[in-house]
Order: C-alpha cells, then sequence, then structure tokens
C-alpha cells in the first residue's frame, strides 16, 4: 500500500515536472520571438526616427511667426528665370484670433480636437486609433489621428501624401510647434490656414464670401458650416452642393449641443436656418496668360503624382471611368488650390522668344481669314498649338488662342476630333512595332460598307502604306487598326497619357481615322508626336523644370522620366514615310519650310470642323489645331491649310531643322518586289526593314508564296483526278508523269500542314488508279517491281531527309536557347547579380552550339549583350559615386 502510494507520488511530480519544462519551453519560445520582434523593430523605428529628426530639423530651422501668416504669392519663371506671372487667385485676408468668434474657436475644439487645451501637440489616444486602423489595413494610412496641431504642420509645412516617414515628421513638428508657440497662437495658424473652397483660404476669408460677414459675427449656424467645410472645401461647401452643406452642417451642430458649445435653443433655431451663400467675389484677381495656365496645371499633376496619386488612361467600364473622375476632380481642386494659397515658384522651360513666335504665326494667319467675333468678345476662327523643344522634351511655347490669353487655354483644356493626324500614333506606328508590317507593306483601298470613305470618294486599289500616310487615305488606315486590334492601337495612346480617352472608345473603330469619344488634346497630340521624334521614346517633361516651396525648398526636380512608345525602328519608319507628306502629291506639299527637313501629317475632320497639322524636324515638334470655337464648319474644303500655315510660318521663324534625322542601328534598305515583299533578289526597288523583324517581313511574302504553291498543286491534283488507267502503257507511261507532277507541286508547298488535305486527296486518287490494276495479270510483276523499288528509294530519301531535319532542329535549339538569354538581358535596365547570372547561361549556351556559322553568328549577339551588361554596371557605378 506504501509502495502504491509512492508510485503515485512520483508520478505525480513527474507530471509537474513535465508541465514545468513545457512552460519554460513555451515562454522560452515567446521570450526570443519577442526579442527578435523588437530588435527588428528597433532597426526600422530608429531609421524612421534618424531620418525623420533631420526633416524636421530643416524644416523648424527655416519657419517664424510669419512662415503661418500669409505665404508669398506663388510665381511662375521662364527658361531663363525671369518672372512670367504671379498668381493671386485665392482669396486671403488674416485675422487675429480675438476677431474670430468663440463659437468657431470652440466648435472646431469639439469637433477635431477635443483634447487640444490639454495635450503638447500630440493626441496619444487619436494615434494609438489611427495606429489600429494601419495595421488592420495592412500597412495604409486611412485614419490621420491628427491634432489641431499637427494639422497646422500638415496645411503649412508638409504634403497632402499618407505614409509614415511624413507622419513621423507631422508629429516630430507638432511637438516643436507647441513649445515655440501658445495655444492661442496655434488656433490663429490653424484658423488662417483652412481651405474652404471657391479660393478662399482662412476662415476670414471664407465668412466674407458665404456670408458677408467678419468671424466675430457669424451665428450658430454659420459657424458649423465653416467647420463642417474645411474637412472636404472643394464638394461640401453651399456653393458647390447645399444638400451636402447641409447635411454636414447639421452634424457639426449635433457635435457643439453634445459639447455645450450652443444650447438647445440655439441648435433648433440653426438646424432650422436655410443656407445661403452670398458668393462676395474678392477684388484682385490674377492675370492669366496661357504660359502661367499652362505651368499652373502641369505643377498640379505633377504634385498629385508626387502625393501619390495613381493616373489611369483607359477604362474598361462607365463606372470605373465615373469613379476615376471623381477622384481626379477632387485631387486635382485641391492640389490646384494649394498651389495657388502661394509660396511655391514654378520653375519652367517656357521660352518667351519662341512663345512670341508661335502666338505670331497663329495671330498672322487667322487674321487674314477671318476677323468675326462672338458674343463674348473672343474671335470665332481659333487656333492652339504647342512647341517642344527636341533635344530636351520639354515644352517652350504653348499658345491657347488667339490675340491676347484668355483664361480658356484651348491646348489643354479643350478636346477635338483629330481626323488623319492620329493615324501615325495609333495606327501605322503600332503596326509597325509588330514587324509584320513595314512601309513597302502593300494593302487595297477600296471602299468599305458600312466603313469610312476617302475624301472625295477616290479609291487606288493596291498601295503601300507609304503612300497610303503621304496621301492619307481613311481605308487603309482602318483596315489596318482592324488587323492589328483596336486596343491594341489604344494601348499606345495609353502609354503616351492621352488624357481624355472613354471606355467607349475600347471598341469603336473610327478611332483609327480620328474618331474619339471625346476628342484628344493639342498638348497629348504634342507628346505622342514629340516620341516619335524622338527615336519612339516619351520624355515625360511638359513645362515643369523645377518646383520650389518657401518653408520646403526644392520638392522637386524634373528627371527627365522616360517611356519607350515605339521601337527606334518602328519610330524611323513613321518619320520617313511623313517626310513623304511634303513631296509633291502629299497632302503638306508646299508647307516645309526652306532648307529644312522635315517630317509631318495633315488631319481634317470628315465635319471640316477641325484642322490640324503636326510636324517636326530634328530640332523641334510642333503641333497646330484650328477651329470655330462653337464647333460649326470652318470652311469647305479647308482641310488643315489653315493649322498647315501656321506651322509652317512657325517652323520657318523659329530655324533649325537643318540635319536630318539619325537612323537608328535596328533599320536596314532591303531589295522589295513588286508586290513590296522583302527579297533577296536584286531589284530597282528598296525599302526600310527592321532587322530583327526581317524575318517576320519574310515570312509575310512567304504567305503570299504559298498562296501560289497552292493553287499549283490544286492544278495539278485535279489533273490527276480526272485520269483513268485503260492499259499498261497508260499505268508505266501516262500515270506516273501525271502522279509524279502533282506529288512535285503539293511537295512544292512550303507549309507542310497546307499539304496535308493535297496528299490526302492524292493518297486516296492513287489507291483507287491501282485497285483498277490489280486483275490485269499480264503486268502485276512489272508493277510489283516497280513499286518495291520506289518504295526503297523513297524511304531512303525519307531517312536522308530525317537526319538532315533532326541536325537542323538541334543547331535551331541551340541557337534559340542562346538567344533566349541574349533577349532577356537586352530587356534588363538595370544592373544586378541576375543579368551577371544571366550572361554566364548565355557563354555557356553559346559553346554549345555544333554549327560553326551559327555559331559565329551568335558570338556578335552575344558581345553586344556583354556590352550592354558593362554599360549597366558603368552606370550604376556612376549613380552610385554621385
Amino acid at each position: 500500500m506504501v509502495l502504491k502510494i509512492n508510485n503515485i507520488i512520483k508520478s505525480i511530480f513527474h507530471g509537474i515536472n513535465c508541465i514545468r519544462k513545457m512552460i519554460i519551453t513555451i515562454v522560452s519560445v515567446f521570450v526570443i520571438f519577442g526579442l527578435l520582434v523588437g530588435v527588428i523593430s528597433w532597426f526600422f523605428l530608429h531609421d524612421l526616427y534618424q531620418e525623420s529628426r533631420r526633416e524636421e530639423y530643416r524644416i523648424l530651422s527655416n519657419i517664424n511667426e510669419g512662415t503661418f501668416r500669409k505665404l508669398s504669392n506663388t510665381e511662375i519663371y521662364d527658361d531663363k528665370d525671369q518672372l512670367i506671372s504671379e498668381i493671386n487667385a485665392t482669396d486671403f485676408s488674416y485675422a487675429k484670433l480675438n476677431e474670430i468668434s468663440p463659437l468657431i474657436q470652440e466648435g472646431y475644439i469639439a469637433v477635431e480636437d477635443t483634447r487640444f487645451k490639454e495635450h503638447n501637440g500630440i493626441d496619444i489616444i487619436g494615434i494609438t486609433r489611427a495606429a489600429i486602423a494601419y495595421v488592420k489595413n495592412r500597412g495604409h494610412i486611412t485614419q490621420g489621428g491628427s491634432t489641431i496641431t499637427q494639422q497646422v504642420v500638415k496645411n503649412t509645412l508638409l504634403s497632402q501624401e499618407r505614409t509614415l516617414s511624413r507622419k513621423a515628421v507631422e508629429i516630430l513638428l507638432a511637438f516643436d510647434i507647441e513649445k515655440k508657440f501658445t495655444k492661442a497662437d496655434i488656433m490663429e495658424f490653424y484658423l488662417n490656414s483652412c481651405y474652404y473652397g471657391n479660393g478662399c483660404y482662412g476662415v476670414k476669408s471664407a465668412c466674407r464670401y458665404y456670408f458677408g460677414k467678419t468671424p466675430m459675427q457669424v451665428n450658430p449656424a454659420e459657424a458649423a458650416l465653416i467647420i463642417g467645410m474645411s474637412n472636404n472645401p472643394n464638394n461640401v461647401n453651399p456653393v458647390a452642393s447645399k444638400r451636402l452643406a447641409t447635411k454636414k452642417r447639421n452634424q457639426v451642430l449635433k457635435k457643439l449641443l453634445s459639447s455645450n458649445v450652443i444650447s438647445k435653443e440655439e441648435y433648433s433655431i440653426a438646424r432650422n436656418t436655410q443656407i445661403e451663400a452670398k458668393q462676395i467675389e474678392r477684388t484682385k484677381k490674377t492675370v492669366t496668360t496661357y504660359q502661367s495656365s499652362y505651368a499652373l496645371h502641369c505643377a498640379t499633376i505633377t504634385l498629385m503624382k508626387q502625393e501619390g496619386f495613381s493616373f489611369q488612361y483607359t477604362f474598361e467600364s462607365k463606372k470605373e471611368q465615373n469613379e476615376y473622375q471623381t477622384r481626379y476632380e477632387e485631387a486635382y481642386k485641391t492640389t490646384s488650390a494649394k498651389i495657388k494659397a502661394g509660396g511655391y515658384k514654378i520653375y519652367t522651360s517656357l521660352d518667351a522668344t519662341a512663345q512670341k513666335q508661335l502666338q505670331h504665326s497663329i495671330d498672322y494667319v487667322l487674321d487674314k481669314v477671318s476677323t468675326k467675333k462672338q458674343s463674348n468678345g473672343k474671335y470665332l476662327l481659333q487656333s492652339a498649338a504647342i512647341s517642344i523643344d527636341n533635344k530636351t522634351g520639354y515644352v517652350n511655347a504653348i499658345v491657347g488662342g488667339r490675340g491676347e490669353a484668355d483664361e480658356y487655354n484651348r491646348a489643354f483644356l479643350s478636346t477635338r476630333q483629330s481626323g488623319s493626324a492620329i493615324k501615325p500614333l495609333i495606327d501605322y506606328g503600332p503596326a509597325f512595332d509588330t514587324g509584320e508590317y513595314y512601309p513597302s507593306y502593300q494593302m487595297d483601298d477600296k471602299k468599305i460598307e458600312n466603313g469610312p470613305k476617302n475624301a472625295e470618294g477616290v479609291y487606288k486599289g493596291t498601295v503601300s502604306l507609304r503612300y497610303a500616310i503621304k496621301d492619307s487615305i481613311n481605308t487603309v488606315a482602318y483596315r489596318l487598326l482592324q488587323t492589328i486590334g483596336v486596343k491594341k492601337g489604344l494601348s499606345y495612346l495609353d502609354k503616351m497619357k492621352f488624357s481624355s480617352l472613354s471606355y467607349l472608345d475600347n471598341y469603336n473603330s473610327a478611332i483609327a481615322i480620328g474618331g474619339f469619344t471625346k476628342g484628344v488634346h493639342v498638348t497629348d497630340m504634342g507628346q505622342g508626336y514629340a516620341a516619335i521624334a524622338n527615336d519612339g521614346v516619351m520624355r515625360e517633361r511638359t513645362c515643369i523644370k523645377r518646383i520650389e516651396h518657401v518653408v520646403n525648398g526644392t520638392i522637386y526636380e524634373n528627371k527627365g522620366e522616360e517611356i519607350r512608345i515605339y521601337s527606334s525602328g518602328a519610330a524611323y519608319m513613321l518619320t520617313d514615310c511623313m517626310k513623304e507628306v511634303f513631296a509633291q502629291g502629299g497632302t503638306g506639299y508646299g508647307l516645309k519650310p526652306k532648307n529644312q527637313i522635315c517630317a509631318g501629317k495633315t488631319g481634317t475632320t470628315n465635319s471640316l470642323r477641325d484642322g490640324w497639322f503636326c510636324g517636326y524636324n530634328i530640332d523641334r515638334t510642333c503641333v497646330v489645331w484650328v477651329g470655330n470655337d462653337d464647333n460649326t464648319i470652318v470652311q469647305k474644303n479647308f482641310g488643315a491649310m489653315y493649322a498647315g500655315k501656321i506651322w509652317s510660318d512657325y517652323m520657318h521663324r523659329a530655324g533649325g531643322g537643318r540635319k536630318d534625322f539619325h537612323v537608328p542601328k535596328t533599320i536596314s534598305y532591303r531589295y522589295v518586289d513588286d508586290k513590296g515583299f522583302h527579297t533577296t533578289v536584286k531589284t530597282d526597288k528598296s525599302d526600310l526593314f527592321i532587322i530583327k523583324k526581317v524575318k517576320i517581313a519574310k515570312k509575310q511574302a512567304m504567305n503570299w508564296s504559298l498562296e501560289k504553291e497552292k493553287q499549283t498543286a490544286e492544278k495539278a491534283l485535279r489533273e490527276l483526278e480526272d485520269y483513268s488507267i485503260q492499259s499498261l502503257t497508260d499505268y508505266l507511261m501516262g500515270y506516273k508523269k501525271i502522279r509524279n507532277k502533282a506529288q512535285d507541286a503539293i511537295a512544292a508547298i512550303s507549309d507542310k500542314e497546307a499539304q496535308k488535305p493535297y496528299l490526302a486527296r492524292l493518297n486516296q486518287k492513287i489507291k483507287a488508279l491501282e485497285d483498277e490494276t490489280k486483275n490485269w495479270s499480264d503486268m502485276d510483276l512489272s508493277i510489283a517491281e516497280y513499286k518495291a523499288q520506289k518504295e526503297k528509294e523513297k524511304q531512303k530519301t525519307l531517312l536522308k531527309r530525317q537526319k538532315i531535319q533532326n541536325q537542323k532542329n538541334k543547331i535551331k535549339s541551340e541557337v534559340a536557347k542562346c538567344q533566349q538569354y541574349i533577349t532577356m538581358i537586352k530587356d534588363i535596365d538595370s544592373y544586378s547579380d541576375t543579368v551577371e547570372t544571366l550572361l554566364t547561361k548565355a557563354w555557356n549556351s553559346l559553346q554549345s552550339i555544333s554549327d560553326a556559322s551559327e555559331k559565329e553568328r551568335m558570338s556578335l549577339r552575344y558581345e553586344s549583350a556583354r556590352k550592354h551588361v558593362e554599360k549597366l554596371k558603368a552606370k550604376m557605378e556612376n549613380d552610385y559615386e554621385g
């Protein structure tokens, strides 16, 4: 019994010991895991803290009380740093705190920051709430947790981007701002830094504009409206939407009541008060020029991108496009208003001389055509144009209309149908890029049922793409886009960031000749043609070189981002074809400036409402649109005449263009036959081909040849099918001759798949004929011997062919493997271990090629890839040293 009790006690202690060890193990794991997480977090937060501290010190060292009082007007400078314009588009009047009603002050505290009077700049509860939301949303900041002090920092000193580093700087600055200024100062700064929509910055300006009162005179309803507006000023204001403004005001009133800022009686009266916005405008407005309006637009887009706005250019549905448009308009209004509020210096590439020349060319040409004016005093016949420096990619001149600048800059605000001017961008450029099409490629110019018509209703039969561009043939461009696909063509405009595309254009075949749902912008057309002139590469430069802020210093500097639109070969093909637009018979004949080498394209809508000329020389690109402001017909048969004359006059005044365009190494002149196909036979005609894609061009020629081979086989096979055997002589002589002829014709078909139906018919006929001769005893022996000999020869030939084909397949596989690695290397644009690994694999593949000539050929390609890697490595080292 005692022994049994001892065993039980031992078992209990053993169990307790096991549990203890297990607990120690679990605790140890958690401790180690916690330490690991702590170390990683410390390194991450330490770096974030150090970086944020440096940024905070830089900003803090540049601020004083004046920073929060009134920013200087935003200034725009030209390419020589000469002031073009000052923007004073906002209404601002600074109000001291004793000039602002306690209703507004206490109301903001109740709604925005209930612990404002107690905290030291940071609300820990608010930050905790924002941190929890950050974790829940997988690293996306959805709540700010900002105090009024933080909002002063954000409104005045920082960008609106939502990142951890910006938030960290905001928190650090909030601490120091609270040390440097009193709570009353901070509340005063806050009420003067809020934006209230319609160009109203600061509570004093907002009260004057909406109520015709001072901030001290507002009643509870008006105070609540002011407080509610500042969170979403562009949409929730009584001018934009009385419904939304009333809803928001009532929400604020409810908060003011619960916080004892107003009484129940005041709440009841305020809630039943109808909103009326007096809209008392300020007296001073900025004088707008085409240069300043475009620079402001480009600066807005630039800062939107910098602050994380995701731009989109093509859409799958109406819903997707509408949702995007709402996001875009809100972000655009907010960013534009922020720039207009002051404190920015916008440095541009705009050239005063080029601007005067372009404006003069428009006025000079159109003043001779029409001086008729509209009821608003503006000319009816209008024009817009853009000039781009091809050496830098920057816009150097932009004109939005005739005469003195008005606020409507047609160059980037107006959308008009492009007519044939779009063809190189959406039809011919994408087609040339495939390698399946090239200038000498021929297509049918004939009437299309329910499709577009040619000018004057003239059709010219089979023509080359080169001729179709020169003569601006609609049917060819339309058929070409149908062949490559509307979506493929549209994808090129998406890459070029055409900003007026509609979801309806996804299946809109009419865009091949310029029939867009909404039209296009002059600025977008300019960027597109400049990309062709720049070897197919678009440089995202607009006119903005850099942007500075009075507190934050240089906040943006253009690094010249580049996007490959067309291959260099395709771009040069377009240029070479568009040179002929100026030749006799071309739509731009007589427009080329003297002693200049130019390429260009006309564009006229079928309705005669819009005329375009888009062209360039080696130095600059210029795009010109002409049309009536009310979209009525300009003049019967005017074509692109006026736009072309403006373009020609400007290009002449601007000068340059003496040198020819650079021919890329990817381009080669090859002989072509009378069908426009590449041929190795010397002919009296030659044209451009992309070297890497000559094989594709050859395939096109082979397809045409295949049709001829099939026709020949069909003819020979039918002759055999009509033949019958009557005697041994027929069998041994006539039959053999006709059969061999059919066999040879079928064997000549270069495509094995295409051979199959002909072979089936051949074998069926041979079997039928030989079945007829089985009962002919006098020739059984000769037939058997003949067949045996032929079968032996056939097997021998097949064996030989198979051996040769196997060797070819082996070599082909070896070459393809090497080429695959080389292609992957060429597609990489930055140096890394990966590119070195690919280079080694390419070398090993090269050594395994068994054919000497192929090995020598691939050695040249490998050497090119190796040099590419060396350049990437050198670039990385230079960037590192820089």
